[in-house]
């Protein structure tokens, strides 16, 4: 009977893993914005099938894709990684930190509804975004950028 319980749970954690595109993503967003530093880096970088319980990190209701970093004032410092492979993500939230590169990562989330990245340091202009490509968005929040 144990056995039985014990398949049937890998099983089912095995469909509730984030495919491993996703997985890489995330790792490196903390490895890029110095995630030894951040505030809360609770369960991060735990064992594969985990990363739906990682800080800050929203999945869909089956915990199959990621459709959300929400990160504000956790002390993110550095570039952001080419966000793409989240073909899913809707709210990419990273108020407050220092976030220092424009925004190339995620001009092809096509996803995306909301974006807030006031209170970092951007560079670059902000014009190169081709900002109709994401015509989901709904709310862009960028102020007190640098």
């Amino acid at each position: 009977m144990r056995l039985d319980l014990a398949l049937l749970l890998s099983v089912f954690l095995a469909d509730a893993a984030i495919p491993f595109e996703e997985r890489h993503v995330l790792q490196n967003l903390y490895k890029s914005t110095k995630g030894q530093t951040w505030r809360d880096i609770e369960n991060w970088n735990d064992a594969p099938g985990t990363e739906c319980n990682w800080y800050g990190v929203q999945c869909d209701p089956l915990n199959e894709t990621v459709v959300g970093l929400v990160l504000p004032t956790n002390n993110l410092q550095g570039n952001l990684p080419y966000l793409r492979d989240l073909s899913s993500l809707e709210n990419l939230n990273m108020f407050g930190n220092v976030i220092i590169q424009s925004l190339t990562g995620i001009r092809d989330n096509f996803a995306l509804r909301h974006i807030d990245f006031s209170n970092n340091d951007l560079s670059g202009n902000l014009d190169f975004m081709k900002w109709e490509q994401l015509v989901n968005l709904t709310t862009l929040t960028l102020y007190d950028i640098v």
